[in-house]
C-alpha cells in the first residue's frame, strides 16, 4: 500500500508523468530511449538491463545517488554491520533536539530520495 503511495508521489511531481515504474521482469529493451537508469541495489551490476544502459551509455544512478546529488542539507550516513537502525535513531534524536525538522531517512523510516522533495517544499 505504501508503494502505491509512493508511486503516486512521484508521477505528481514535474515531469513524474514521464517516469516509468517497472515491477517484476526487466528486459533489456526498457532501457532503449531512456534519459537515466535507477539501479536498485538488488539488482547485480551483471544483469542484462544494467549491461545494456552501459552500452547505451545511459547514466546509471541509484536512489542513494541521487539523494546526494540533490539535497540542500547536510547529510549524515550511517553504514557498517552492526548497529546501524540504533546508532541512526540516535543520531537521528541528537539532531532533532538540535533542530526540530531533521529527518531520518532510508531503510528505516522513509526513502531518502522522497524526502529531497518534501524538505526542499518546506524551507
Amino acid at each position: 500500500q505504501e508503494l502505491v503511495h509512493q508511486v503516486a508521489a512521484v508521477k505528481q511531481e514535474p515531469g513524474g508523468e514521464k517516469v516509468v515504474f517497472v515491477f517484476g521482469e526487466h528486459g533489456p529493451e526498457l532501457v532503449s530511449g531512456a534519459d537515466i537508469v535507477i539501479q536498485n541495489p538488488g539488482v547485480p551490476r551483471e544483469s542484462n538491463i544494467i549491461k545494456e544502459a552501459e552500452r547505451l551509455h545511459i547514466p546509471i544512478e541509484s536512489d542513494v545517488s541521487l539523494f546526494l546529488r540533490f539535497c540542500p542539507f547536510p547529510v549524515v550516513a550511517v553504514t557498517g554491520t552492526r548497529g546501524k537502525s540504533t546508532t541512526t535513531a540516535l543520531i537521528g534524536e541528537m539532531m532533532r533536539r538540535l533542530h526540530a525538522r531533521a529527518v531520518v531517512a532510508g531503510n528505516l523510516v522513509a526513502l531518502a530520495i522522497l524526502v529531497v522533495g518534501l524538505a526542499t517544499r518546506s524551507c
